[in-house]
């Protein structure tokens, strides 16, 4: 089973192969779609339960060139993760630790400067502007969501 990050699940299959992060090439073929997230699929040279229990966990990754080209104001994650955060006023307030989608849309970790960190929805009203060519992100405060529990 892999969990996908791809709009449909069933889109992985737009990739020829999938790689571990030492380089090693996974030939795959989908079986199913059972959630939004996720893919059944039978890898090449995996013929039994043990092989496959062996591979648990194992992140598999596609190389940035095999990505499809995106539309205005669509991002990848990995392109959000690290950005610097800056308020309405463009004073810093941290930066981008990660990004999640529960199913009720996107949220970004920020990592404030004073060491907290809390949610913020990835929405035009909350977070107006992003600057992929000066990695910087522009945030309404007023959106900060606490995330401790």
């Amino acid at each position: 089973k892999l969990k996908t990050f791809t709009e449909s699940p069933s889109n992985i299959s737009h990739y020829n192969v999938l790689k571990d992060e030492a380089g090693a090439v996974y030939k795959f073929r989908i079986l199913s779609t059972p959630t939004p997230f996720s893919a059944v699929v039978t890898l090449q040279g995996v013929t039994d339960r043990n092989q496959a229990e062996a591979l648990r966990g194992i992140r598999l990754y596609v190389t940035r060139e095999e990505l499809p080209d995106l539309a205005e104001e669509e991002f990848y994650y990995t392109d959000l993760m690290g950005m610097a955060v800056i308020d309405l006023q463009g004073d810093s307030v941290g930066e981008v630790q990660a990004v999640h989608n529960h199913g009720a849309g996107d949220f970004l970790d920020i990592h404030l400067n004073s060491g907290d960190v809390y949610s913020i929805p990835f929405r035009k009203e909350s977070v107006p502007t992003v600057d992929v060519a000066a990695r910087s992100i522009t945030i309404d405060k007023s959106f900060l969501l606490d995330s401790k529990v």
